[in-house]
């Protein structure tokens, strides 16, 4: 029971919170119960004070050290999104390193393949200069040759001059005896008929030296023309020449940029992924292996999307084979159709009459026989343009040798313009894989792509080529591999990599396919 003295003291309490007062009364109570005493009281007043008092402070430290305010919440919330923020942003900028790394490769690519066409043409131009040359030489020999027969003429008929100056005199004479040949008519008549065999044969003489001045001013005509064109040639071939050294200094410009782009985003990389393991607080060992890790996904996520985007293709290619089947096979029915139309009103019109019918008969038979011959003639086309193709598609040996030739070729590096032997650039390795089944292709892929039948994607057999271009011009292709079955190639990719054989969806689909 509390004592009257206590009162006051519980009344000075009344500002406390209740919970505090609860505490407060059951303190002073067990003290009360065991004084009792006036003393005892007051004692517990103070007590009391002292118990509110320090119990004030504990309570504002518990909100400053044992437990988070509400602002450290809010700003390790605020640092909470900004780490996020800031992986993000590192996450893109590896993106963004990645991206220009694959635009230097490219350009390299595309430089060194335009080195191969520059050096490709210059070969072109000097074995059409040569040609023309030989063909400038030629003619000049054949001028020679018709210049020296001319002057052996010149020669003989200067040494006949005597004996045509007799022919003229003899010529005077039988003029002047014109009289006296009526006395001896058979003599006179002989005399001039000598004569005129002698004149004509000088005619001839002539006509001949004619003709050979003719032919010599035609040939010299023909020498000129030839010599002006072997120059031409030969000038041009000069000209792409130099444009072929020209081009050969850009690619290797290209091949050193792409070198430190790559040194400069390898570095690069290496910093962000410190700076990721920073931010995720963990080891930089275990942040490069997250990252390859995403960025083997995306890999694996696009070559998803790109098999699935192929045979989509290759099934709206398929549909629109099956549609194209379909009418063929209407306007054959239409077509036979008509053919059964007129067979019809041919024998309708037979039976009319006798004469018309022999007519019509021997009409129906040509027209029979026309047909006939239109369905072989049609027959055997089919069949020409099929062994034409055919005789385009190498034999399956032919396919094995250029696959093993090079898949021989595995783990040798990419050297651009480079054609074996134990280092390749892209056209260079089909050029002599191809070269096992006796093809011959030039030493750069936009040629060859001239020199292939092209084929879709849904219809590859192993052995076509696989070209890459950055739009739908071929002569923007900029890259070759080997399709070796099964949605796989083999290729020598770019500098600082091998030939070696990966998925034909590992990079960006092919925008072109031939077959040798």
């Amino acid at each position: 029971m509390i004592s009257p003295q206590s009162r006051p003291a519980r009344l000075g309490r009344r500002p406390v919170r209740p919970s505090a007062a609860r505490a407060a009364r059951r303190g002073v109570a067990g003290r009360t119960l065991s004084a009792r005493t006036t003393a005892a009281a007051l004692t517990g007043s103070l007590a009391l004070a002292a118990v509110l008092g320090a119990g004030a402070a504990p309570a504002s430290a518990r909100d400053s050290d044992d437990y988070p305010s509400r602002t450290d919440v809010q700003r390790a919330r605020q640092a909470v999104q900004q780490g996020e923020a800031d992986v993000a942003s590192v996450r893109a900028e590896l993106a963004v390193a990645a991206q220009r790394l694959e635009q230097a490769q490219v350009a390299a690519a595309q430089a060194a393949e335009a080195y191969n066409g520059a050096r490709y043409e210059a070969q072109q131009a000097r074995k059409a200069a040569r040609a023309a040359q030989q063909h400038a030489d030629d003619a000049a020999a054949t001028l020679e040759d018709r210049r020296s027969a001319y002057a052996d003429v010149v020669v003989a008929s200067y040494q006949m001059g005597p004996q045509l100056s007799a022919l003229g005199a003899i010529a005077g004479a039988d003029a002047a005896a014109d009289s006296s040949a009526e006395t001896d008519g058979s003599a006179a008549t002989a005399g001039l008929d000598g004569l005129l065999a002698a004149m004509a044969t000088v005619q001839e003489a002539q006509d001949a030296m004619d003709r050979r001045v003719q032919q010599i001013t035609a040939t010299s005509t023909l020498a000129d023309v030839a010599s002006d064109q072997a120059e031409e040639a030969a000038e041009k071939a000069e000209r792409l020449e130099a444009k072929a050294r020209e081009a050969k200094v850009e690619a290797q410009a290209a091949q050193d940029a792409a070198a430190a782009e790559t040194a400069s985003v390898a570095q690069r990389r290496d910093a962000l992924i410190a700076q990721l393991a920073v931010l995720q607080e963990t080891s930089v060992r275990m942040a490069r292996q997250r990252q390859e890790a995403l960025e083997a996904a995306a890999r694996a996520e696009a070559r998803r999307a790109a098999r699935q985007a192929a045979a989509e293709a290759a099934a709206q290619a398929e549909a629109a084979a099956r549609a194209q089947a379909r009418r063929e096979a209407r306007r054959e029915a239409r077509r036979e159709a008509r053919r059964e139309a007129r067979q019809q009103a041919a024998a309708s019109s037979s039976s009319s009459s006798s004469s018309s019918s022999s007519s019509s008969s021997s009409s129906g038979g040509s027209s029979s026989s026309g047909s006939s011959g239109s369905s072989g003639s049609s027959g055997s086309s089919g069949s020409s343009g099929s062994s034409g193709g055919s005789s385009t598609v190498p034999s399956a040996g032919g396919v094995s040798a250029v696959l093993a030739y090079a898949r021989a070729q595995f783990g040798e590096p990419y050297v651009w313009a480079a054609a074996g032997p134990d280092s390749w650039d892209c056209s260079g390795l089909t050029m002599m894989a191809w070269a096992q089944a006796g093809v011959s292709l030039p030493h750069y892929s936009v040629a060859q792509y001239e020199a292939t039948t092209p084929v879709s994607m849904s219809a590859l057999e192993p052995g076509d080529l696989l070209f890459w271009g950055t739009s739908s011009d071929p002569s923007s292709i900029y890259h070759v591999a080997i399709y070796s079955g099964n949605g796989m190639m083999i290729h020598a990719p770019r500098t600082g990599d091998v030939v070696k054989e990966v998925s034909m969806y590992e990079w960006t689909l092919p925008n072109f396919a031939g077959r040798p």
